[in-house]
């Protein structure tokens, strides 16, 4: 059997291959492409080496092509494999040299990879995030010159139907630059709704988790993309610390401090949690007057991330039991 640490960057990959004895057989670079790669590691049998590589924001092609030739592929955490094996002298070759003797001591810390369907389904809510973060800022580019020429308008949203003809009617050159903008990224946005409510994957854990006060239809496909398979968090705890809304810790001896949230974890999970917490407590139900008990003994914000944590927790015995 043959072990490959496998250090990836945009253009190029550092690999280390070594072999039952611990000995390099190949070790160097090789450009993000299928041929080099064959170039690379073609000479070994694909079902007689093993490969790992660290989660990074650009591993999943790569994963895709190593496992559509029929290589054993493992995705290595980061922060795992910096507290297992750290060295002074850092480079690609060490990178990836760690990794291989990591993978063939069978200690590598590994990443959850969900199945391509969820993968799919995540690429798909994160790229509606993005173009509405897009579209936020044009809003406030138009809000900033709306303030700098002190123009005071009766809208309560500027944005309606109405709002965006009498901006129009302003004949302002920025204004109405910001706006064409705006109008083709709600055209994007509409057509990238559309896909997700047809989109079939893990339907029933979405129409579950929808049945919560303060999470719709894209707000559940969020969540259901970010935790996976439930199975994996064997408790509540668990899933609240993937998603960082649990305090931090400091213990030492009889002194106990609890801080701030970890924030480590899944960024957005906790991003729609939070979303999803402030819809949830404008409306009457049991995590509404939770959040009023909360909040008048601790700050607002403290008490959304609590009614967060709780609605994670509820999430996970939904989820667990399949009940609504």
């Amino acid at each position: 059997m043959f072990y490959a640490g496998f250090d990836i960057h945009t253009k190029f990959i550092y690999a280390t291959i070594l072999d039952d004895n611990s000995k390099i057989v190949q070790q160097g670079k090789f450009l993000t492409s299928e041929t080099d790669l064959d170039n690379f590691i073609g000479f070994l049998p694909p079902k007689q080496v093993k490969i790992v590589m660290e989660s990074c924001g650009i591993w999943e092609d790569f994963y895709d092509l190593l496992e559509s030739k029929g290589y054993d592929v493992c995705l290595a955490n980061p922060q795992g494999v910096k507290a297992i094996a750290s060295a002074r002298i850092k480079n690609d070759k060490v990178d990836s040299e760690v990794l291989a003797k990591l993978l063939k001591a069978d200690l590598i810390p590994k990443s959850y990879i969900p199945h391509k369907e969820i993968r799919e389904l995540r690429a798909l809510v994160r790229h509606r995030k993005i173009l509405i973060k897009h579209r936020t800022k044009v809003k406030n580019n138009i809000h900033q010159i709306l303030r700098i020429k002190n123009i005071k308008h009766g809208f309560r949203d500027v944005f309606t139907q109405k709002g965006i003809k009498y901006l129009q009617a302003m004949n302002n050159e920025k204004i109405n630059c910001f706006l064409k903008i705006m109008l083709v990224l709600e055209v994007e946005i509409k057509s990238l709704d559309g896909n997700l409510k047809e989109n079939k994957t893990s339907s029933k854990e979405v129409h579950l988790l929808s049945t919560m006060p303060g999470i719709g239809n894209y707000a559940a496909q969020v969540i259901q993309s970010e935790i996976g398979d439930i199975e994996r968090f064997p408790s509540p705890k668990k899933l609240c610390n993937y998603a960082g809304i649990v305090p931090s810790q400091n213990q030492s001896a009889d002194k106990d401090y609890r801080g701030r949230i970890t924030k480590v974890g899944s960024r957005n999970l906790r991003w729609i949690l939070v979303q999803g917490a402030q819809v949830a407590v404008c409306y009457p139900n049991k995590l509404q007057k939770f959040y009023y008990r909360l909040a008048r003994k601790k700050s607002r914000s403290k008490a959304i991330i609590a009614v967060a944590r709780k609605m994670l927790t509820i999430q996970w015995h939904m989820l667990t039991n399949k009940e609504p």
